[in-house]
């Protein structure tokens, strides 16, 4: 049983230790207060969807689908919840125009603490992409409220808002459907 466990721990591989080295992810910064975390989190997904975006590159065609930046009001203080439309331009009013066949909700992660309506923008890309092909369809990204400027229930409530919101305005029998990742799922 003792050949089991090790007595010391294996080397890195040279390979993984070149990547840290380039990626400089050998320093080790200062922790980051939750605010300074969202910006830089925010900066950070916005570059690499450009990257993953750029001319040459496999997702470049993804830079055609329209965005349109909204805000509709919370139901808790009618504060202006951030919401990106990924599809075809939005022509009419969105408060009594019905949306598209197919309607998502996408929901971000980041355990309530990190990312924006556009943090996950290359995942609503991509469904949009693909929704396209099956007909008239929207992805909506919603930019909830963030701990800790604001309490834990703010970030489900909005999201809730914003549910409400397409669910009205979503012809029947057409879909609309939750889609999210880590916490936003």
């Amino acid at each position: 049983m003792d050949a089991l466990f090790l007595k010391n721990a294996p080397p890195f591989d040279p390979a993984w230790l070149e990547y840290e080295g380039s990626a400089n992810l050998l320093t080790h910064s200062a922790a980051l207060s939750p605010l300074k975390r969202q910006g830089r989190y925010a900066s950070e997904c916005r570059l690499l969807t450009a990257k993953m975006t750029a001319p040459g590159t496999r997702d470049h065609h993804l830079r055609q689908i329209t965005k349109t930046h909204l805000t509709m009001p919370s139901t808790s203080y009618g504060f202006p919840i951030p919401m990106i439309k990924y599809g075809t331009p939005i022509t009419t009013n969105t408060t009594t125009s019905p949306l598209s066949t197919t309607t998502i909700l996408y929901i971000h992660g980041g355990g309530l603490l990190i990312g924006e309506a556009d943090s996950e923008e290359l995942s609503c890309l991509r469904i949009s992409d693909f929704l396209s092909s099956l007909g008239p369809s929207a992805v909506y990204s919603v930019g909830y409220r963030l701990m800790p400027t604001h309490a834990a229930q703010t970030c489900p409530a909005d999201c809730l808002s914003v549910f409400s919101f397409l669910k009205q305005r979503v012809p029947k029998p057409n879909k609309l459907i939750l889609v999210g990742s880590s916490s936003g799922g």
